[in-house]
């Protein structure tokens, strides 16, 4: 999942906790599960977005995030995506 799939995932989810009585937005799971869910997706999508911010500017851990978001560096180069 993409940072922007995880912050919709993380909306969907809580708007369905917040509706519970109809239908539970993942099966199975209480509305606390599910916000603990919700909750995992929202902290994944602000992880994503401070990883772009410093694969896009400078930083020490710059390698790494961009090996974490993209792959393996043998396919992608920092240098070259910063233009």
């Amino acid at each position: 999942m993409t940072g922007p799939e995880h912050y919709q995932e993380a909306e969907r989810i809580l708007a369905g906790a917040e509706d519970f009585e109809s239908a539970p937005p993942i099966s199975g799971m209480t509305r606390a599960e599910c916000v603990v869910v919700a909750q995992a997706h929202a902290t994944l999508a602000l992880a994503a977005v401070t990883a772009h911010h410093m694969v896009a500017t400078t930083g020490n851990d710059r390698d790494e995030w961009s090996e974490a978001i993209h792959g393996p560096a043998e396919d992608y180069d920092v240098k070259d995506s910063l233009g």
